[in-house]
């Protein structure tokens, strides 16, 4: 949100809303059919220069400049030569890694919340927090 690193990879995050995964939780306690069963909870994958674009789309009207600008693959690819946790990431800027979601719709019936709100409704609660800092242009979530 405020612009610590110069560019974004295209790596691939899964992503999912903690208030799914604390539903599901709920769900499973009574669910006569989720016994026995993993249910995956995942919204959507998304490249991190998309995330940037959501975020900027929301917040750059309030005063906050979220980084999209992106890193060429192959810069990455050579950062990958010397830090570990870059080299674990590599093959993430290729494809995201399939999850299916099935059970979590079909068999507790549970739609996930938009990748794109969770993200959103993520950053507007750093700031209320205060681990984000308040711009003076910051007019909190619209209901």
């Amino acid at each position: 949100m405020m612009k610590a690193i110069s560019g974004l990879p295209y790596f691939y995050l899964s992503l999912c809303d903690v208030r799914d995964v604390a539903r599901v939780h709920l769900v499973c306690m009574t669910h006569p059919e989720a016994a026995g069963n993993r249910h995956i909870v995942y919204t959507k994958f998304m490249q991190l220069p998309e995330i940037g674009d959501v975020l900027k789309t929301e917040f750059h009207t309030q005063g906050y400049d979220p980084l999209t600008k992106t890193v060429p693959n192959i810069a990455v690819r050579i950062m990958s030569w010397f830090d570990s946790e870059t080299s674990s990431r590599y093959n993430t800027l290729k494809q995201p890694m399939p999850f299916d979601n099935f059970k979590l719709r079909n068999v507790l019936e549970i739609e996930p919340i938009s990748a794109e709100k969770s993200l959103i409704d993520m950053v507007y609660r750093l700031i209320e927090l205060g681990m984000l800092p308040k711009t003076d242009q910051y007019k909190g979530p619209s209901s």
